[in-house]
């Protein structure tokens, strides 16, 4: 079971042009459709890597950044907060000069390593499939329209 702490919402999300919160958290509720819930929580790049490398072990600040690649501190503080706000993510400080962060996966972090498991799977399918693309459509039923910016 996951344990969710922020409150129910029973009409969609008001789009406004305040800056945009990054937790659920943040925003006042959940919307109906769990799918929305789902990537609200989880659907941006950096999030989905973030708990890609904490699925394997807990992780300083500094070995996170070097894992996910490519994300700037100040995009992966965000991200780490978010999620934290969210209960995907906790933090533990340790008093120590110098300062020592870990992160790891809470219960319900860790609860998504299904969702994680199906998008590597779908991943590693949609690659098979781009590899064989010089047949239009493969043994298995996928079809690329375009590969490589070329339309077929």
């Amino acid at each position: 079971m996951i344990a969710v702490t922020a409150p129910a919402r029973t009409s969609a999300p008001a789009r406004t042009s305040a800056p945009a919160r990054t937790s659920v958290a943040a925003r006042g509720g959940l919307p109906d459709c769990p799918v929305e819930t789902t990537l609200l929580l989880i659907g941006n790049t950096w999030k989905v890597l973030i708990l890609r490398e904490l699925m394997h072990a807990d992780l300083r600040f500094g070995q996170l950044k070097e894992a996910v690649g490519g994300i700037s501190q100040k995009v992966l503080t965000a991200a780490l907060r978010a999620m934290e706000e969210d209960g995907l993510v906790w933090r533990r400080a340790y008093a120590e000069v110098p300062p020592r962060v870990e992160y790891g996966l809470t219960d319900a972090g860790r609860s998504l390593d299904p969702v994680l498991e199906s998008l590597r799977a779908w991943g590693e399918e949609y690659q098979r499939a781009a590899r064989r693309s010089s047949a239009e459509e493969s043994s298995d039923g996928w079809r690329l329209a375009a590969v490589d910016g070329a339309e077929r």
